[in-house]
């Protein structure tokens, strides 16, 4: 509310794990002042459940990469180089 009482007119919403509870989408999603929730699939929301102000994003190429990298023994550090 602060934001928005300070005039912010667009916000972007991101999270890790999208635990919406007692319709917390829903209740993001009404702010018209937020334009887009981020979050990603390490939490299923049902394709009903889901908002169009929701982009889900998937880690599951991540997770897989860093599992075979960490068997083979191999460093997991070069899946997260940033600016490049």
């Amino acid at each position: 509310r602060l934001i928005i009482e300070e005039g912010v007119e667009d916000i972007m919403v991101m999270c890790t794990h999208g635990v919406f509870t007692r319709g917390g989408l829903e209740k993001l999603a009404a702010i018209p002042q937020i334009s887009e929730i981020v979050t990603t699939d390490t939490v299923d929301i049902p394709e009903d459940k889901r908002d169009p102000k929701l982009t889900v994003l998937s880690v599951g190429n991540v997770f897989a990469d860093s599992i075979r990298h960490n068997f083979n023994r191999e460093s997991i550090g070069d899946l997260f180089v940033y600016g490049e």
